[in-house]
């Protein structure tokens, strides 16, 4: 009996560490589905939208943005149940798709490694330029350094900048950027729209710091961008124009949130017609109004004007608006 116990503990043991290994790497979602095969509506939140797990030595890390590693837990396999922190998913393998369906979710995840991801979604993007003989690319979701540290890098900029929570109460717009060379070395710190002298100068040193937590695989010299909006309350409210613009935005919002798609036209049309070019204020709303007007103007048929609206700030390249383009926009 105890015999046939340990066999079968055995052979338990085995099949976690099998499941287990074949989680590991990083999987990105292909596209989110009822568990009963139905698509998402057009105004659900995951109908476009990025969403990562990557799981290694026992942590999972869960990102919704791809130039950000994510928050991490620690994760086991038993009984082909995943367990990460207290969260329970059942799991299979589909052909390349691995499928997650959280108990308690209606919903059923399909993910793909990201070779296969970008292949099946044609993301390869290769951008560059010349700076003095060097060949210097853009990141993209096909050439993306990963920043390994207990915190994404715009969190630990937060963190390290000795000001920073000074600074986050006032208003200001920083602009910074620098080169991540092939070999992990961080070159040509910029600061394209700084704070004040001591504040980039923090910047600066925070970054070139960081450059130990850097682990750039693509082989080639990327530039990293990196940017921070800080609103001391009330002061984008002075003038009239953006009252305007936020008042329509907020009235428009809410009609989204009721189904009430006409009349969210309405207002996110008025606000379009009271935005202000290059008022920074203005481009931090814009992406948000700009997708749920397009979903507006897909749940009343009015596919041409959707296009247009997801194209004011968006592509294919766009998480937040990729999959409203593929499907409507072709």
């Amino acid at each position: 009996m105890n015999q046939k116990l340990f066999i079968v503990i055995f052979l338990v043991s085995i099949s976690n560490l099998y499941c287990k290994n074949s989680l590991e790497g990083k999987w990105f979602c292909h596209k989110v589905i009822y568990q009963d095969g139905k698509d998402l509506e057009v105004n659900h939140p995951l109908f476009a939208s990025f969403l990562s797990y990557e799981f290694t030595s026992g942590k999972a890390y869960i990102s919704i943005n791809y130039e950000e590693k994510g928050v991490s837990s620690k994760y086991t396999v038993l009984n082909s149940e995943l367990h990460i922190g207290i969260r329970k998913f059942s799991f299979s393998f589909d052909n390349k798709f691995l499928v997650l369906k959280e108990h308690g979710d209606e919903l059923s995840y399909y993910f793909l490694r990201k070779s296969d991801f970008l292949i099946e979604n044609n993301l390869y993007q290769e951008t560059y330029f010349i700076k003095e003989n060097d060949t210097i690319f853009h990141r993209s979701f096909s050439l993306n350094p990963e920043f390994y540290y207990e915190t994404s890098f715009s969190n630990y900029l937060r963190k390290s900048i000795y000001s920073y929570s000074k600074t986050s109460a006032q208003r200001h717009q920083l602009k910074g950027s620098f080169v991540l060379t092939r070999n992990n070395e961080i070159l040509d710190i910029m600061v394209e729209q700084g704070i004040n002298k001591s504040f980039d100068k923090s910047f600066r040193k925070v970054v070139q710091d960081s450059e130990k937590y850097w682990k750039n695989s693509t082989g080639k010299n990327i530039l990293i961008v990196q940017k921070f909006n800080f609103f001391e309350q009330g002061k984008y409210f002075i003038k009239k124009e953006n009252w305007d613009f936020y008042h329509h935005v907020k009235k428009a919002d809410d009609y989204y949130k009721t189904l009430d798609f006409i009349s969210a036209i309405d207002f996110y049309e008025q606000a379009l017609d009271t935005a202000i070019s290059e008022n920074e204020f203005t481009h931090i709303m814009l992406r948000d109004m700009s997708r749920n007007l397009g979903i507006s103007y897909l749940a009343t048929g009015k596919i041409e004007k959707a296009c247009e609206s997801f194209r004011i700030v968006g592509d294919e390249h766009d998480f937040n608006f990729r999959n409203f383009l593929l499907k409507f926009c072709k």
